[in-house]
């Protein structure tokens, strides 16, 4: 029997598949650290860029979709 076919009557080759959300700001830079901080404690990632243009900055968050399901 190959691996893989063991491994899935083991229960080991399951499947995850998790909704993600995006969040994404334009700030002034004189605020960009409080909304990293936000971002960086419920975000499973985050990311800053600055319009060189306008000196504004984007601020951009991804987080898994909340849910209400019991396991």
């Amino acid at each position: 029997m190959p691996f893989w076919e063991r491994a899935h009557e083991r229960g080991l080759l399951r499947r995850h598949v998790m909704s993600l959300e995006t969040v994404s700001v334009d700030v002034p830079e004189a605020a960009l650290a409080a909304y990293e901080a936000a971002l960086s404690s419920t975000c499973a990632a985050s990311g800053f860029f600055r319009d060189h243009r306008t000196g504004v900055w984007r601020v951009e968050g991804v987080k898994f979709v909340a849910t209400n399901r019991h396991s």
